[in-house]
């Protein structure tokens, strides 16, 4: 895989050459062609972030416990609300509801969830 700053590196050096021909046109495609590979940077930074961010979706669904009130989402900083989650595709985690240290609340649905210990 090519690394931006190789590619820079690259334009770079292919800028420093024009600017010895001494022809603009030349020199204005280079600069044109540095902002599109700028561009490309800033969407693969956005998609990486996103295939992350989904990876870390599809781990969370593969975590599922049941309770007496049926399944939930448990992880590390979990756990959430699966009618949100089922519904929405919305990630909400549940909070203590206070009653019982198993007993948790959605904040977005009021929903309650015995979430079993793991």
């Amino acid at each position: 895989m090519v690394v931006y700053s190789e590619i820079s590196n690259m334009l770079k050096d292919i800028s420093k050459i024009a600017k010895k021909i001494n022809d603009s046109e030349l020199n204005s495609s280079i600069i044109e062609l540095q902002g599109q590979v700028m561009d490309l940077y800033n969407e693969n930074i956005e998609l990486v972030h996103d295939v992350a961010t989904l990876k870390k979706e599809r781990d969370i669904t593969k975590q599922v416990a049941f309770g007496k009130n049926g399944y939930v989402f448990v992880s590390d900083d979990g756990p959430y609300c699966p009618g949100c989650y089922g519904s929405k595709n919305n990630l909400v985690r549940l909070t203590p509801d206070g009653s019982s240290r198993h007993y948790y609340k959605c904040s977005s649905c009021k929903s309650t969830f015995d979430v079993p210990a793991s």
